[in-house]
């Protein structure tokens, strides 16, 4: 840019700067909300590889505080009076994760600010390494939709029979 263009400029200064810089800009999480989201999220699928639908069930009508404590159940209906657990979060439940004979473990977590990636494995417990026709591990991958730390919903994106735990491959943009 050269001196006559900076100076037609001049004049526009005073407006430009009191344009916000990022206004559209979202900041990243930080590493402790980070964490925290991580532990909310691993305790869930813990319930619920446990079969304990209560505390499942729980997960989603709980309020988070921002630093990791549940709202008093009081308190939180006071603010939030019909807060419930979406029908098809409920139903997720009884559709994965039924099965007494298989071992569960989550394999990754991509954390978003819209809530947290989980790709889970599902296995047999008894697997002969021996054998090269055991039968493939089951990945599951799941959207928990977080407000904050707040559980909101979750979704099923994707299941895949395969021996490989980085199946899910994701694309942003064109």
């Amino acid at each position: 840019m050269d001196r006559r263009h900076l100076l037609a400029l001049a004049p526009l200064l005073p407006f430009l700067a009191l344009a916000p810089a990022e206004a559209c800009s979202y900041g990243l999480l930080s590493t402790a909300t980070s964490a925290r989201r991580r532990k909310i999220v691993t305790t869930l699928f813990q319930h619920w590889w446990a079969r304990d639908r209560a505390a499942f069930l729980k997960g989603f009508t709980d309020i988070v505080r921002s630093d990791g404590t549940t709202m008093p159940s009081k308190e939180a209906k006071a603010l939030f009076p019909s807060r419930a657990v979406p029908t098809a979060t409920a139903s997720l439940f009884d559709r994965f994760f039924t099965d007494d004979s298989k071992v569960q473990r989550v394999m990754w977590t991509l954390d978003t600010p819209a809530g947290m990636i989980v790709a889970c494995n599902e296995y047999d417990k008894v697997d002969d390494p021996n054998d090269p026709c055991s039968p493939e591990p089951v990945l599951h991958l799941f959207m928990v939709e977080m407000s904050n730390l707040t559980l909101a919903a979750m979704i099923h994106m994707a299941t895949a029979a395969t021996p490989q735990s980085d199946v899910f491959h994701m694309s942003v943009g064109d």
